[in-house]
């Protein structure tokens, strides 16, 4: 394979890990997010009906979701 094969090859794989990664760090933060949203008996600090954390956590793990969703220049 000529060299620049091979410099396409590992940026395709770099892209898939980062995606990879991306999509399961936020979809553990969702979970932990409505794990929180389920189990709040301690009285957390609150906005709207849930858990400021879980608030963080959703929205951490939704813009690491979104940041791992193939994009058409990905083809």
């Amino acid at each position: 394979m000529a060299e620049r094969q091979w410099q396409m090859l590992r940026r395709e794989i770099r892209r898939a890990n980062q995606r990879s990664f991306f999509a399961l760090v936020g979809s553990a933060l969702v979970v932990g997010a409505l794990i929180i949203l389920g189990l709040d008996g301690y009285g957390p600090a609150m906005i709207g009906r849930a858990p400021a954390v879980t608030w963080v956590l959703a929205a951490v793990g939704g813009l690491l979701l979104v940041a791992a969703w193939p994009r058409s220049s990905d083809d």
